[in-house]
């Protein structure tokens, strides 16, 4: 196919993660621009389509004239060359059934959970599919993805070229195989907010310490950044880093002591493997009719809502243990 520089790539849906990736697509493509890259396949145009009013104010805020809102999702495939996917999961079947595809289209889906397979059966032969699992860090250039292509992998092909051009704007990306990307849905796409909850738990003990929380909001970001960066940086196990930090007797490895009793390694092991086995059930139930996609959507979010009261639970019995005094 022939895929130039200066296509038009299509959003069809704009919530957080669709949002995510068109903020970094749109950054890249100016400083491409202003770069005057001659072989770079880059978009020149970015559509997008939204349901509501709502979104299309949100959108037009932000983006202003950058961006061309609609809200036919038709349009959005007659116009574009690659369409990111970025509407719920369960909303597939019936988007994209509506569907017809008049010129060879790259597909690439954002669906937590819902294999190439799925989509490929709900759109037509005219398309090329690729899986992608990101998180909202893409927004500022710090995501991290997970990429699965539909058949084999051609690095030299414009489509790669195209689609590692987006992700590489939206930060890192790594080729995965299909069946690891539920668990990557758990490491890319979840446990940024499992980093967070733990963050916030630094700043509420700062805070108990005396620090301000202004101040300990500002340090605690800048430690989990200074921990990522020291690993990506250094290629070394966690393991090793974290044995740099311990003195024996110190006050590290007795804060330590505490988070390993308090089972906090298990719980972080726990959460991910929830998290994975979400997105399976959402693949399942994109092999099943409609009915079966809303039941494990619903199931999905009393199963999230679950967890999320017991993370509530546990770092609520945690604050308790902390304002108990030393016997």
């Amino acid at each position: 196919m022939v895929l130039e520089n200066g296509y038009t790539l299509g959003f069809l849906g704009s919530g957080k993660m669709g949002t995510a990736v068109l903020a970094a697509a749109i950054a890249g493509a100016e400083a491409a621009k202003a770069q005057n890259l001659p072989d770079a396949i880059v978009p020149g145009r970015f559509v997008v389509s939204v349901r509501t009013a709502k979104s299309r104010v949100r959108l037009q805020e932000r983006f202003g004239d950058k961006v061309t809102v609609v809200t036919d999702n038709q349009k959005v495939i007659d116009e574009s060359n690659v369409v990111v996917l970025g509407f719920k999961p369960y909303m597939a079947q019936d988007i994209l059934n509506r569907l017809h595809y008049s010129h060879f289209t790259i597909l690439i889906s954002l669906l937590a959970g819902t294999s190439i397979e799925s989509i490929r059966q709900f759109t037509s032969v005219n398309t090329f599919i690729v899986r992608a699992t990101t998180n909202t860090a893409a927004q500022c250039g710090q995501g991290m993805t997970a990429l699965s292509y539909q058949g084999e992998y051609h690095p030299d092909s414009p489509i790669t070229l195209a689609v590692e051009w987006l992700f590489n704007q939206t930060g890192k990306f790594v080729m995965v195989e299909e069946s690891k990307q539920d668990a990557c849905v758990a490491l890319c796409g979840s446990a940024p907010a499992f980093t967070y909850l733990f963050m916030e738990a630094l700043i509420d003990g700062a805070v108990k310490s005396g620090l301000p929380l202004e101040t300990a909001q500002t340090m605690a970001a800048q430690v989990v950044l200074g921990a990522g960066h020291m690993a990506q940086v250094t290629g070394r196990h966690p393991a090793s880093l974290r044995g740099d930090v311990c003195t024996p007797g110190g006050t590290t490895i007795n804060g330590l002591a505490i988070l390993e009793d308090r089972a906090v390694r298990g719980a972080v092991i726990g959460a991910l493997d929830k998290a994975t086995n979400i997105s399976q059930d959402i693949g399942r139930a994109a092999n099943e009719n409609t009915a079966s996609l809303d039941q494990a959507r619903v199931a999905s979010h009393i199963n999230l809502a679950e967890m999320a009261q017991q993370i509530s639970i546990s770092r609520r019995n945690t604050l308790n243990a902390a304002r108990q005094p030393s016997l």
